[in-house]
């Protein structure tokens, strides 16, 4: 198998992709953590995937990866597709025009009655009320730059709205499935909540400039159709203006209205009446004061609310080519090993220990995980208490991505400095002449021994403190684990931090470098 040159490393914390490469990603991602028995993805359709990704970048690679896995995905459940539409909240905006004009046009701003209050009114309440919402907008452009504070807006609730609408269809192919697949309907709830989870966190700064174009556009369509529909009104009845107030008087609510009012009037041409002549029973007619309100609605509701959904779509608009994806989890950095290594050749060397085929097979899969499709893993027959491999020292003499030891325990075992220890010290030595290396320690045979009892977990935490010690006075760390239980992230985040030479701890796309 010829060889890739590797991805740039250290690995990358972000990439930047298109708004569906990021989802194809993440679908992906939810589907092969939720999938560990290969119901839907096969491990074969894995590994055929990285292997025909051509790609020169990292992240050319995982979109190309991506491509193949979705397709395959489509294919048992084809509510896949309606499900990542739905979740990128886009609605189209003649349907959100339609239903803003609609209920502005069947509302009343002008009352049920035909006497309009001119300081206390429908018009007046929208407009301080789209005046408060100004200032909480304001106020969150300014707290977006305090260090302490965050800005993303979390939309789990529109976004909970969309999984519901959805839920119906998916829970229809879950059924279908069943048949065929009894872990299916499990598959399908585990993958797709894991997708929902990492898309809204990926994308809720795209979902949220969606959320607030729909509502900005909504709002100012809503008032332009409550205007249209406050002058119909106007023209089928007479309407009259008055106030009363305990508090305020004439003069009081003449600043007030001149404040408020005061633009609308100059530049309408329209003077402003005097609010004296309405006082208490006394009315008059409402035409000007219609007419105020109107554009004073105009000037303060419809131009801002327009030109706030106009940035938040253009926002959304720029998101979508660019959207951030951040790609430090260790899901990732398998991945980066798969695609930018060349192969990587691994040697299982367990210690008087007698290694089922269960357990093999679990632990290859582990160290799939952590090394990536490319690994050849062979599992060594069992070394004799005392045994020092045959040809360990050549192990430690060719490239990197040709040297990889796996040196297992059974910790039932009582590790001894002298024996144990020397051989872990050993192998390290011709592993700093070049190759890799970890220590595990597997409970899993103690532990079916012993069963599970309080007295048993004391013993097991004191026993691992024991390999510890050992393991650690020979320059390493020993990873615990019990190869009856399958892979997890955890796991292979702590394989990963207990690979020797330390500095590969981190980011395992220097593997095959």
């Amino acid at each position: 198998m010829s060889k890739q040159a590797p991805f740039p490393t250290p690995p990358q914390k972000s990439v930047r992709l298109t708004e569906e490469e990021v989802q194809a990603v993440l679908l992906v991602r939810a589907f092969e953590e939720a999938d560990s028995d290969g119901t839907l993805l096969s491990r074969g359709e894995r590994q055929q995937a990285a292997r025909t990704a051509q790609a020169t970048s990292f992240e050319r690679f995982l979109v190309q990866r991506a491509r193949p896995l979705v397709e395959a995905l489509e294919r048992e459940l084809a509510i896949l597709p309606r499900l990542r539409r739905a979740v990128r909240l886009r609605v189209s905006l003649i349907w959100i025009v339609l239903a803003a004009l609609v209920l502005g046009l069947v509302s009343n701003l002008l009352g049920p009655e035909k006497r309009i209050n001119v300081i206390a009114n429908p018009l007046a309440g929208l407009i301080v009320w789209n005046l408060a919402i100004y200032v909480l907008i304001l106020a969150g452009s300014l707290l977006r730059f305090a260090p302490s504070s965050s800005s993303k807006w979390n939309v789990q609730p529109a976004l909970s709205l969309a999984t519901r609408l959805a839920s119906w269809p998916a829970r229809a192919a879950g059924r279908e499935m069943a048949g065929s697949k009894p872990n299916g309907i499990a598959t399908l709830a585990s993958g797709t909540g894991r997708f929902l989870e990492t898309w809204n966190r990926t994308a809720r700064v795209l979902l949220s400039a969606r959320v607030r174009s729909a509502l900005h556009c909504g709002a100012a369509v809503a008032v332009v159709g409550a205007i249209g529909g406050m002058y119909v009104r106007g023209m089928l009845f007479e309407y009259q203006a008055s106030w009363e107030s305990t508090f305020l008087t004439a003069d009081q609510v003449q600043a007030l209205l001149a404040a408020l009012l005061g633009p609308a009037a100059a530049i309408s041409g329209i003077a402003l009446p005097d609010v004296a002549e309405i006082q208490g029973g006394q009315a008059g007619t409402a035409a000007a004061w219609i007419h105020l309100y109107a554009l004073t609605t105009v000037l303060l509701v419809i131009v801002p609310r327009t030109l706030l959904s106009l940035s938040s779509a253009l926002r959304a608009r720029s998101l979508r080519s660019s959207l951030e994806l951040p790609i430090d989890a260790s899901y990732y950095r398998r991945l980066q090993s798969q695609g930018g290594g060349g192969e990587v050749r691994v040697r299982i060397l367990p210690y008087s220990y007698g290694l089922s085929a269960p357990r093999g097979d679990r632990l290859k899969s582990l160290l799939h995980d952590v090394l990536g499709a490319r690994a050849r893993i062979t599992i060594e027959p069992p070394l004799t208490y005392g045994e020092i491999p045959a040809g360990f020292e050549e192990l430690g003499s060719g490239p990197a991505s040709h040297g990889w030891r796996i040196l297992l325990f059974n910790l039932s075992q009582t590790p001894e400095s002298e024996v144990h220890g020397e051989l872990v010290e050993k192998l390290k030595r011709s592993t700093e002449r070049g190759g890799h290396m970890v220590v595990l320690a597997d409970a899993s045979a103690w532990r079916e021994r012993a069963g599970q009892s309080p007295a048993f977990e004391q013993r097991l935490v004191e026993h691992r403190r024991t390999w510890d010690r050992v393991v650690r006075d020979a320059g390493l760390r020993a990873v615990h684990l019990d190869l009856d239980l399958g892979p997890s992230d955890d796991l292979v985040s702590e394989v990963e931090a207990g690979v020797y030479p330390p500095q590969l701890a981190k980011g395992t796309a220097k593997i095959g470098s």
